[in-house]
């Protein structure tokens, strides 16, 4: 099953490929991923689990240049959304774009540089800006909550260090 990305990440690429900058040369909304490999060694599948309140497969690869990881529920859908996590990480800064606008969009204390939570479809996303990197996390479905979209990047920024 393939992740359609989250309406704020949507938004904040086709922004950056609108934008005209020329700075980084033919192609000005090349992502600059982190490796997928490492991305999801990040994050272990029992974690995942253990927010989402059932089982989930590996970590894949997913996301537009292969800049996220996402760990996909076992067993199916359950009423409504599919079960999932997906972890983002884009080493380029000039993508930071918090969707301030969305309806429950609440900003994060002690996480990177700034952060944010907000409802998702079916789910929750959290954001954090880095020194060198935008990082989100997305859980959709089971047990999915604010403090553990939350909880998430907490984790996913600090062992990024």
């Amino acid at each position: 099953m393939k992740r359609i990305p989250s309406p704020a990440w949507l938004l904040a690429i086709a922004a950056a490929s609108c934008s005209g900058r020329t700075d980084r040369g033919d192609d000005a909304a090349e992502i600059e991923a982190a490796p997928a490999s490492h991305l999801c060694s990040l994050l272990a599948a029992e974690e995942i689990e253990g927010v989402l309140g059932g089982p989930v497969g590996p970590g894949m690869v997913a996301g537009p240049g292969g800049t996220a990881c996402q760990w996909d529920g076992m067993g199916g859908r359950g009423f409504g959304s599919p079960i999932f996590a997906q972890a983002r990480v884009i080493n380029d800064k000039r993508f930071w774009s918090p969707p301030t606008e969305v309806g429950g969009y609440e900003p994060v204390r002690s996480v990177g540089t700034e952060a944010y939570v907000v409802p998702d479809i079916g789910g929750w996303t959290a954001g954090a800006l880095t020194d060198s990197s935008v990082v989100t996390v997305t859980l959709n479905g089971g047990t999915a909550d604010r403090g553990h979209a939350v909880k998430l990047l907490r984790i996913l920024v600090a062992r990024m260090k």
